[in-house]
């Protein structure tokens, strides 16, 4: 049969499809000087990918040691 890990993907697959067909309509996007026009799923799909970018290179990011307390 499925395992867990089958169904759980099988439902994340049919909410993200369910929520693109309903978010499908196309926005006026304004920023800065810029204007343009853009589906809201691919606006969605773009700050997603954003997100996800900035948060694997902050996490990646040095961190400093504090130095040892004598």
């Amino acid at each position: 049969m499925f395992t867990p890990k089958t169904v759980t993907i099988i439902v994340i697959a049919a909410l993200l499809l369910i929520f693109t067909v309903q978010n499908a309509e196309v926005l006026q996007i304004n920023f800065l000087l810029w204007s343009f026009r853009m589906s809201r799923i691919a606006l969605i799909v773009v700050l997603l990918i954003s997100g996800v970018l900035i948060g694997r290179l902050t996490a990646s990011w040095p961190r400093r040691k504090k130095p040892p307390q004598p």
